[in-house]
């Protein structure tokens, strides 16, 4: 089987609010001045980590889109690009934003107090081996008592996500049904 190609995604576009919503997150998360987030699959214009600066709110947003590595006309020459909005969100990115893909983070063990991953990976994720590949290195980079949300986790996904997670003593995890797909609430011990 042939690896996922993250040129293939469908940009997304969605801000504080929808993540708050879609993935359950406490409000209190983004407001602790001590808090790393990872934002894992940021999307065309990192709104999460701009939303929550124009709130003043005091976690620090790391933005992560692997589409941020490519030469300009390449990324903007990918099927279902939003132009205007994609040039806006090169031009101009969210303070720490990168390059970088979920299977190969650039950061060092035990980061993140909380990663959060919206319509991004393992949405975009089909072979089991790029799925294992995202949550080891989520775990690697999530800090003791960390918590990984992620949403939708496709149905055919569950029964794999669960059989991964299962095996692992130094994690606690829950994926609960929600709406059509499931999210996933993970926490590091």
């Amino acid at each position: 089987m042939e690896k996922s190609d993250f040129r293939e995604t469908i940009l997304t576009n969605r801000g504080l609010f929808e993540y708050l919503e879609d993935l359950e997150i406490p409000e209190a998360d983004f407001n602790n001045p001590n808090a790393l987030i990872l934002d894992l699959g940021a999307g065309i214009q990192q709104r999460l980590a701009k939303e929550a600066g124009a709130l003043h709110l005091k976690s620090k947003i790391i933005s992560v889109d692997p589409r941020l590595g490519l030469r300009e006309e390449e990324d903007l020459a990918l099927p279902s690009t939003e132009r205007d909005m994609r040039m806006a969100g090169r031009k101009s990115p969210a303070p720490r934003s990168l390059a970088a893909t979920a299977e190969a983070l650039p950061f060092r063990d035990e980061t993140f107090e909380r990663i959060y991953a919206l319509y991004s990976v393992p949405y975009y994720l089909s072979h089991p081996e790029e799925i294992e590949a995202t949550i080891r290195e989520v775990l690697r980079v999530l800090r003791p008592e960390g918590v990984f949300r992620a949403y939708p986790i496709l149905e055919e996904q569950v029964d794999l996500i669960r059989g991964i997670l299962g095996k692992r003593t130094d994690i606690a995890f829950d994926i609960k049904e929600k709406e059509e797909d499931f999210l996933l609430v993970l926490t590091k011990r």
